[in-house]
């Protein structure tokens, strides 16, 4: 498993879903794992958690006015807002 998928892996569980493990067999179909390649899945995924508003915190700008924006960073760089969630996650257990 490469590291990336680790990742995945880490999220999909600590948001509840179920990691499926690819075994060969025949005439069985396996669902596909997520990959959170676009960003907005994983944002996506965190809007409907309770402690959402706390995570917001940590990855974005407030602004006076109160509008919100998500540091620039966790947008153009891959993987990390993904990396950040997980960390959130492990983090708040």
């Amino acid at each position: 498993m490469t590291d990336r998928e680790q990742l995945c892996k880490e999220f999909t569980e600590l948001t509840g879903g179920h990691w499926h493990e690819w075994k060969n067999s025949i005439g069985f179909t396996h669902r596909p794992n997520p990959t959170y390649t676009n960003p907005i899945d994983v944002l996506g995924i965190m809007k409907r958690r309770d402690d959402y508003r706390l995570f917001k915190t940590k990855i974005g700008v407030k602004y006076d006015d109160g509008t919100f924006m998500i540091a620039f960073k966790y947008i153009f760089e891959p993987d990390a807002l993904l990396r950040a969630a997980v960390k959130f996650l492990e983090e708040n257990e």
